[in-house]
C-alpha cells in the first residue's frame, strides 16, 4: 500500500532489516509508476486522471532508463508498456530511453 511518499533519485526506501538486499534504483521507480497508476484510477476529475497518467509515463520511461544505465535491457513488455503510455500524453518534450529517442513527454 502506498504511504504518500515517492522515491527520488539518489534515495532509498527505508527498510527495518539492515541485511536486507537494497532495492534496484529502477524497482522503485516502478513503485513510484504502479503509485501514481492507483491515484489516476481514483482520480476526482479528468485533469487529474491524465496528470497522475503522465507521471506513471514518466517513472516506467525513468526505470526502463535507470535499468540501461545499469548495464540491463528492459523487457520488451516493459518498454512496449512505457512507449504505449508515452504515445497518449500530450507531446512537448523528447523521451529518450537507453540512448534512443522514442517519443516525447508533456513536461
Amino acid at each position: 500500500m502506498f504511504n504518500g511518499d515517492f522515491i527520488a533519485m539518489g534515495q532509498r526506501a527505508p527498510t527495518s532489516d539492515p541485511e536486507a538486499t537494497p532495492m534496484k534504483q529502477s524497482k522503485h521507480f516502478l513503485e513510484n509508476a504502479e503509485n501514481c497508476a492507483q491515484f489516476a484510477e481514483s482520480a476526482a476529475d479528468e485533469p487529474t486522471y491524465k496528470r497522475y497518467k503522465r507521471m506513471e509515463a514518466a517513472w516506467r520511461a525513468l526505470a526502463i532508463e535507470q535499468d540501461w544505465l545499469d548495464g540491463e535491457m528492459a523487457s520488451n513488455k516493459q518498454q512496449d508498456l512505457a512507449r504505449r503510455l508515452i504515445s497518449q500524453t500530450p507531446r512537448k518534450a523528447p523521451v529518450v530511453v537507453g540512448g534512443v529517442r522514442i517519443g516525447l513527454f508533456f513536461m
